[in-house]
């Protein structure tokens, strides 16, 4: 009986020496793998987005914005001008309303290194008359915009006084609206018509103050298209005297 306790004893010892081994490989530190940690790459791949492409695409896109604001910043030499005198269309076609009081506002922005600038602006003017009992009223209203050319006499700051004088030239687009009514003893009619034109435009400003710019200002306006009774266009001569506003 002894002996064979002793045999059976014997057998188990290589099974429990397996389930030992066993269960230090499971438990053991020194074989325990740590997970991998997430790692992710800084390096782009080709069709990749990375903030910091992104952030090259924004400076990119922002770089015309930059261009402009350059541009706005140069024209530094900025007025509103009121305008007040006449306004001279063809004698055939508009008379007896063809000198018409008028009046405006505009403003212009230029470079004054260069010369180079715009000017925006609208002109009202009216006129009325009679002819035997027949009472005759026309009126032009306009906006324009174009291109000014601001000439430097002391673009190199040598002599005051020509600092203080500023002759310009101008050339650009217009759109007006003509109206003429007519005013009988039988009783009225009124007809209107929207035409497109051209100008160019020559005058000279001079400095009261800093702010203040008092000038002369002719305008002609050309390849208008009316059709208002028997008048064909609305061209005509423009000379105003100018007060400018320097902001």
């Amino acid at each position: 009986m002894l002996r064979s306790l002793s045999l059976m004893a014997l057998s188990c010892l290589p099974v429990l020496g397996c389930a030992a081994s066993s269960s230090s490989a499971l438990d053991g530190p020194d074989t325990l793998v740590a997970p991998r940690a997430l790692t992710v790459s800084s390096a782009p791949d080709g069709g990749g987005w990375t903030t910091e492409s992104f952030g090259h695409a924004a400076a990119a896109s922002a770089a015309p914005d930059d261009e402009v604001e350059d541009i706005i910043s140069d024209l530094d030499d900025r007025h509103f001008t009121v305008l007040i005198g006449e306004r001279q269309l063809d004698d055939d076609e508009w008379d007896p309303v063809e000198d018409q009081l008028a009046g405006g506002i505009a403003f212009d922005a230029s470079d004054p290194d260069t010369g180079h600038g715009f000017e925006l602006g609208t002109t009202y003017s009216q006129d009325d008359d009679d002819v035997g009992p027949v009472d005759f009223e026309a009126n032009i209203f306009e906006v324009y915009g174009g291109y000014r050319y601001t000439f430097g006499l002391d673009r190199d700051h040598s002599d005051p006084d020509l600092g203080r004088v500023h002759p310009y030239l101008g050339a650009g687009g217009a759109v007006l609206r003509g109206e003429v009514e007519v005013d009988t003893p039988g009783g009225s009619d009124s007809d209107d018509d929207i035409s497109p034109g051209a100008y160019i435009r020559a005058g000279i400003g001079f400095d009261l103050t800093t702010e203040l710019r008092l000038g002369l200002d002719y305008r002609h306006l050309f390849l208008s298209d009316m059709d208002i009774g028997s008048i064909d266009d609305a061209d005509f001569d423009m000379f105003t005297f100018t007060l400018g506003f320097k902001f």
